[in-house]
C-alpha cells in the first residue's frame, strides 16, 4: 500500500477502525499448540504480558517480539511459559522449558506470535486524513456495549 492509498478521510478512517475493532471482539484469542504429543492453549492476557515484563523486562506493549527475544531462550521461554499459564496454571517454568526444544523453534515462534498478534492491538496500516478542526474522527468504542446516556 503506498503512502497515498493509506491516507483516508477521517470518516473513512472511524469506519475502518470500528469494523475492525467489532471483528477483534469476535476473535478468539486462544491459540493450541502441541508440545511432546499433548495438546495446550496459549493466550496472552494483561496477565500474563505483566509477568513477562517481571520475569524478562521485556514490555510486549511497546518492544512486541522481535530478534533479539526470539534467540534469547530466557525470553522466549518465558514467554511461552506465561502464555500457557493463562490456561494451565499447574505448569512451572521447568515443565515448560522440558515441553520443547529449538528443533521446534519455527513452530513455537509461529505460535507464540499468533497469540501476541491476538494480544496486541490493531496497528492500522490507513491514516486519517486531519479534518478541519484538526482532529482524527471518533475512535469506535466496545461495540459489544451500548453508550450510556449523559444528563
Amino acid at each position: 500500500m503506498t503512502p497515498e492509498e493509506r491516507r483516508v478521510s477521517s470518516e473513512r478512517f472511524v469506519s475502518i477502525r470500528r469494523k475492525r475493532v467489532q471483528e477483534t471482539f469476535q476473535l478468539d484469542p486462544l491459540v493450541p499448540i502441541t508440545l511432546k504429543g499433548k495438546n495446550y492453549t496459549l493466550e496472552f492476557n494483561n496477565r500474563a504480558v505483566k509477568l513477562i515484563l517481571k520475569d524478562t523486562g521485556l514490555n510486549l506493549m511497546s518492544a512486541g517480539f522481535g530478534m533479539d527475544a526470539m534467540q534469547d531462550p530466557e525470553t522466549m521461554g518465558a514467554i511461552l511459559f506465561r502464555g500457557l499459564q493463562t490456561h494451565h496454571p499447574d505448569l512451572t517454568q521447568d515443565d515448560v522449558d522440558v515441553l520443547y526444544s529449538y528443533r521446534h523453534f519455527p513452530y513455537v515462534l509461529q505460535c507464540l506470535r499468533q497469540g501476541l498478534d491476538l494480544f496486541l492491538p490493531d496497528m492500522s496500516d490507513v491514516e486519517a486524513e486531519e479534518d478541519q478542526a484538526g482532529g482524527q474522527g471518533e475512535l469506535p468504542l466496545d461495540p459489544t456495549r451500548q453508550p450510556i446516556p449523559i444528563g
